[in-house]
């Protein structure tokens, strides 16, 4: 994996993209993850939190560029020091780590999210 790239499309939406290339001989399998560790600790929760993935398959030699949508909702986290428990998107800065475990998200980006 090579090439993150990260675009703050609003509201806290974002599209995660990444190269993926098959430099083997046979066909091979992948899953892209995408992590994001939050820009605050205002509340109890993960240090990094797993948002989402995308299972990759691949021909010998070849090479794709793959785009992960993140929705609010999960970036968002439940904020329970309301009555109702709502979910919000802190806005400020994120982490966005990818790689093909939690051990090996060596990619790293930073985007600002504003609201």
């Amino acid at each position: 994996m090579a090439s993150l790239t990260v675009i703050h499309k609003g509201g806290g939406a974002l599209d995660v993209s990444v190269d993926i290339a098959n430099s083997g001989r046979v066909s091979g399998t992948e899953v892209v993850q995408v992590y994001v560790v939050d820009p605050v600790m205002l509340y109890v929760r993960p240090w990094k939190r797993l948002l989402a993935f995308a299972r990759v398959t691949l021909e010998p030699s070849a090479s794709r560029r793959v785009t992960i949508a993140v929705t609010p909702a999960e970036l968002a986290f439940q904020d329970d020091s309301s009555a109702v428990g709502v979910s919000r998107v802190v806005p400020g800065e994120y982490t966005i780590r990818v790689g093909p475990s939690s051990v090996t998200d060596t990619l790293v980006a930073t985007v600002r999210v504003a609201l």
